[in-house]
This record gives structure tokens, sequence and C-alpha cells, in this order.
């Protein structure tokens, strides 16, 4: 297949996986899957569709099976009620020290967004696969060399409500 489309086979293998945007999937590629009948009937527009929806379905999943939490939580220091007690977050994950992630009281977002992912894959690929999107620019914002969340991996995480008080802007 890599062949007859003039992609390799890293980019058939990923997109098999999710982790392009619906809208940048090759169209010729998408063609080529038309032509050999894997997807008889179907327009490129409405298969590109099709492949959204699975990425959502795939984001949806994984959020129910791995029980994940918003990506903030893990950042809340316990809060000192009225009475004296502490209210802590309640779960069973780990807690993540603000402190580490802060250099003169500024937090550091993609660092936060890193410790998170960490807790629940152990690599970049294995994230990506589940998300649905690219390790390239995982890595890059893990990295710090971005000042804002790029957007690709912001709308998967929102698409699955785990970015409510995140910030996704360093600056």
């Amino acid at each position: 297949m890599a062949r007859q489309t003039g992609v390799s086979k890293q980019y058939i293998s990923r997109a098999e996986r999710g982790m392009f945007p619906f809208s940048s999937i090759n169209n010729f590629y998408v063609q080529t899957l038309i032509n050999n009948a894997a997807v008889e009937g179907l327009t490129i527009e409405e298969i590109k569709n099709l492949y959204r929806e699975w990425q959502t379905w795939r984001r949806n999943t994984t959020v129910e099976l791995l029980q994940l939490n918003l990506v903030v939580e893990l950042l809340l220091p316990p809060v000192a009620s009225a009475v004296g007690a502490t209210n802590l977050v309640t779960n069973s994950q780990p807690k993540i020290n603000p402190t580490m992630l802060s250099s003169e009281g500024t937090v550091f977002w993609y660092k936060v967004f890193s410790a998170w992912r960490y807790l629940h894959w152990d690599s970049v690929y294995k994230f990506c696969a589940d998300m649905c999107v690219k390790p390239y620019e995982v890595d890059r914002y893990e990295a710090g060399l971005c000042t804002k969340m790029p957007s690709t991996i912001e709308i998967a995480l929102d698409e699955v409500h785990l970015l409510k008080g995140f910030r996704t802007d360093e600056r």
C-alpha cells in the first residue's frame, strides 16, 4: 500500500492508529483505499468523517478504561476547610508536587502535562496512539519548545473534557 500511495510505511502505521488530524490525512492514500474496495462506495470526505468519529470513540474509550481525571487536578494542593480539616482531591492517582513544577511562583503548564501524561503512559507513543495525536507535537511540547500547547493535543484533550482549568498557553 505504501508504494501505491507514495507515503511511507510509518505514515500508514500512524494513520491506522489515528495519529493524524482527520483533515490532514493524505487524500491520495484515502483514494487508494477507495479504489482497493476497502471502503467501497464512500467519498473521501465521508471516510475522513468516519476517521474523526473513530478517533473520538478511541479517546473516549481510553478515558473510560484508564479512569482519567483532569490534567490540572493533579496539580491541586490540599485545601483547608473552615473547620481546619483538609479537603483533598479524591482519587487514587498520585499527586504531582506543584513546587517541583514552578519557578518563582510560575507554573510551567507543559511540565504539568508531561507529569500527568507519564502517570498514565510510560511513553509518548502510547499516549499518542490512545489520544490520536502526533508524537512529534507531544515531544516538542513536553520539551518546552512551544509557548502554547499544540492545537491537535488541545483539541483531543478538550474533546474528552480533560482540560478544564488547564492553561494551554505558557505566557
